[in-house]
């Protein structure tokens, strides 16, 4: 796929799993590239995909579908007159739906997907049971557990999933990612640096993404000033452990180690 660099395992395990009609999992840090990887599978595919974003205010009507009021009282409870949410949409037109950080929902809502995962169907007070059709899937993302908002998904709902870990990329591609972005090659190797480092810090307890770097390089363009650039870029997309620390700190500790590799170098 041209549109993405790298993932192929990932590209040919998703394909498969839409192939087959089964669900899926894709679990990673914020920035990997969840969401982008299955849009883009799914058009290489045909697929039509159906996104409902995890919520813990996500209520049921607003999943499956509810009885126009209004209706109801001139009609009475008929299938014209109700509403479908994008899960019974999905389900009826054999389409993908896509539940990004699906380990926000609610507990009631996780409920309703073990009927529809397991039974390939679905029951609608007063219209009965609504059956999915063959191509219906479900494709998800949730982070890993300790990011704030999430909430373990039940082992029967695990049971109805493949999982499929996705990490941060080599220093190669995520490279060739950021290779449009018209920067002095030292500047962009010198942002990729940056930001992988923050992954591996004792002091970071969540590392920044490629679109950090993105960030840092597109205002670079602008703002002749990297350490300013990454500063502004890193602030927003990275947690520390200790709340007193600041990107300023961790970029003038890593020009400090890099001056001291290069002058290891020179003594020997």
């Amino acid at each position: 796929m041209s549109n993405i660099i790298g993932r192929e395992k990932e590209i040919r395990i998703i394909r498969a799993c839409f192939s087959l009609s089964r669900n899926i999992i894709l679990e990673g840090p914020v920035g990997v590239g969840k969401t982008f990887l299955a849009r883009s599978v799914a058009q290489n595919c045909q697929s039509t995909m159906i996104r409902i974003e995890g919520s813990p205010h996500l209520s049921e009507e607003k999943l499956v579908g509810y009885f126009d009021p209004p209706m109801v009282m001139e009609q009475g409870y008929t299938p014209d007159v109700f509403i479908q949410g994008p899960l019974l949409r999905a389900m009826t037109s054999g389409s993908i739906l896509f539940v990004n950080e699906i380990n926000r929902l609610p507990s009631s809502l996780q409920n309703i997907f073990l009927t529809v995962l397991d039974e390939k169907q679905l029951f609608i007070p007063k219209l009965g049971w609504k059956k999915a059709h063959k191509d219906f899937c479900v494709i998800a993302t949730q982070n890993p557990q300790e990011f704030i908002g999430t909430r373990l998904l039940s082992e029967a709902l695990l049971d109805r999933f493949e999982r499929l870990i996705i990490d941060h990329q080599s220093y190669q591609e995520e490279k060739e990612i950021v290779s449009s972005i018209p920067v002095s090659d030292s500047i962009r190797d010198k942002a990729i640096q940056l930001v992988r480092s923050t992954r591996e810090h004792p002091r970071i307890r969540r590392g920044a993404s490629i679109r950090a770097t993105q960030a840092i390089l597109e205002l670079y363009q602008e703002i002749s000033d990297f350490d300013l650039c990454a500063s502004l870029a890193l602030s927003t997309r990275i947690e520390w452990i200790d709340q007193d620390a600041d990107p300023e700190s961790l970029i003038a500790e890593l020009e400090k180690k890099k001056d001291n590799n290069q002058q290891e170098k020179k003594e020997r």
